[in-house]
This record gives C-alpha cells, sequence and structure tokens, in this order.
C-alpha cells in the first residue's frame, strides 16, 4: 500500500485513497502490544518515519481526526526511539512533527526546565517536546552528521524548536563545519571539487537558519566567507537555484558580514542572474538591499 502511495497517490485520487487504511494497518502494527495479527515483529522507527513520510500528505490529518491520532501515536513511539533514527531521518522526523502540530501551537512553547532536559524524548504529544527530543538528538550528532544532512535537519528544527533552544545546535554545527573547511584547506588535494564538500546551496541553507535565529558565530561567519572567496573553487558558479544567492546576501547582511569584497562577488552573481529569478527571488534581493542601505 505504501508503495503503490509513493508512487501514485499524488496523481491518483483512488490510490490516495489507500492513505488512511495503510496508516491504520502500519499503527496496528507497530503500536499494538502483539503487533499485526498477519505480520512479525514491529517495524522500526527508521521503517516508520519513512512510510509516514509517504502516507501523511495523503491522509487527514487535522487535529481529533482518526489519521492525526494514529500518526501522534507513531511519531511519539519513534521519538522515545530516536536514537535508531540514521541522520536523513531525524530531519524527516522533524518535518513530520511539524506537519502533525496544530495551528498556533508556536505561541504556547516554553523551554523546558533543567531537569526536564533528560526525560524530553518520553514527554507527551507535544509537538514542542517532540522538537525538543529531535533537537537534542541533532546537537548529540552535530559532530559524526554528514555535513549534506545538516541543511534539511537544522531547517526543519526551526519550525518547530524556539530559535533560542536552536542556538546551542548552531553553534555545534558552525564549529562542525569551520573543522571541516580546515581539513579540506590543509590538504587540498584529496579534495579537488570543494562544492562537494559543502556547496553554496548547502550553505545558503544553513546560514538562513542563522540569519533567522539571529545567531552570529564570528568564526563561522569568516569561515563561510573564505569558502566563498576561496581561488579557483567557484561556489558561487555552481549554485543551482537562484534562491540560494538571495539567502546568501540577505543572511550575510542580516548577520552584518555582508561588505567588501563578499558583497562584491554575491552582487555580481545575482546581477549575472537576475533576469532568471522569480518574483519572490526578486522580494528578497530588495529586501536584502534594503538591510544593507540601513
Amino acid at each position: 500500500l505504501v508503495v503503490a502511495c509513493r508512487h501514485g497517490g499524488r496523481h491518483d485520487a483512488s490510490v490516495a485513497a489507500l492513505a488512511p487504511r495503510a496508516l491504520a494497518e502500519l499503527a496496528t502494527w507497530a503500536l499494538e502490544p502483539r503487533g499485526h495479527p498477519n505480520w512479525a515483529s514491529p517495524p522500526a522507527p527508521a521503517e516508520v518515519v519513512r512510510h509516514l513520510e509517504v502516507l501523511l500528505p495523503l491522509c487527514n490529518i487535522e487535529p481529533g481526526s482518526e489519521d492525526h491520532g494514529a500518526a501522534e501515536r507513531l511519531l511519539e513511539k519513534v521519538v522515545k526511539q530516536v536514537t535508531e533514527l540514521p541522520p536523513d531521518l531525524l530531519a524527516v522526523a522533524a518535518e513530520l512533527s511539524f506537519l502533525l502540530s496544530p495551528p498556533g501551537w508556536e505561541e504556547t512553547m516554553e523551554p523546558p526546565a533543567p531537569d526536564e532536559a533528560a526525560g524530553e524524548a518520553a514527554a507527551g504529544p507535544s509537538a514542542s517536546r517532540r522538537g525538543l527530543a529531535l533537537r537534542g538528538e541533532v546537537f548529540r550528532r552535530a559532530q559524526d552528521m554528514p555535513l549534506s544532512e545538516m541543511p534539511r535537519a537544522l531547517a526543519a528544527l526551526l519550525q518547530i524548536v524556539p530559535m533560542d533552544e536552536l542556538k546551542p545546535v548552531l553553534r555545534r554545527c558552525g564549529g562542525r563545519i569551520v573543522q571541516r573547511m580546515e581539513e579540506v584547506l590543509r590538504f587540498p588535494e584529496r579534495h579537488p571539487s570543494r562544492h562537494e564538500v559543502l556547496s553554496g546551496d548547502a550553505m545558503g541553507e544553513i546560514l538562513y537558519v542563522f540569519a533567522a535565529c539571529e545567531y552570529q558565530d564570528e568564526e563561522f561567519l569568516l569561515a563561510c566567507r573564505g569558502w566563498i572567496l576561496l581561488p579557483g573553487a567557484d561556489i558561487l558558479g555552481n549554485i543551482r537555484r537562484g534562491i540560494t544567492l538571495v539567502h546568501l546576501l540577505h543572511s550575510f547582511a542580516v548577520l552584518h558580514t555582508a561588505r567588501g569584497e563578499l558583497l562584491h562577488v554575491l552582487v555580481a552573481e545575482l546581477e549575472a542572474r537576475i533576469d532568471s529569478l522569480s518574483a519572490f527571488e526578486l522580494l528578497g534581493l530588495l529586501d536584502a538591499a534594503a538591510l544593507l542601505q540601513a
């Protein structure tokens, strides 16, 4: 059922209609004390997350609905076993948590008391507590997580964690990125393609989160500046999306780093691509320009 929904659910209403039944079967399989009567052992947390990623967009997840309740219970079980998730599925779990969050839940978010931190993963079905549990796991793994997984994880956490609570994760991730950059610069012959280590698109996504949280890490910002200006690397030239260039300029402006040669190369690259920018991207560019003039 999940495979059918993955391949045809977005284009065929009759296939999408299978998603609620698949979600109910998944909940029985994963949550019932004896599991599903016809199947073997319960699914691993990673398998549950992969199934939910396909099914939830096709289900009725309005608060109070049957689908929402089943998904909440499944995600709570996943969070309790969060240490078993691979890095890429940490971000997916955070995105699913946001998808299940009721409207206006952000206004009620409060940081946990110090003695509650260790019990975050076992907390009740609160969107904010799920977010804090996932934040704690990303923080724990930041030194080992592939750099390619960081942008999605940080962007997902930004949606479900108070900004002040996210700053320790940003500090840890920034330190890891700086360390990796220094390794590459120390042994350039081992890494002929710099953008494969940390692409301009990935840097833009990460800096967007730093700017959204107004978190200034001077060492990280200087390292990003040096990475962009590295002779022969052509980090900006290899950027695939125009919005990334807008994010870079806007983020560096918010963090008071858009000046000198860095500002010059960013503006030059944007000027070369300005005809291909969308209306939304042009608005972002105008906003960045207003920040720079302030």
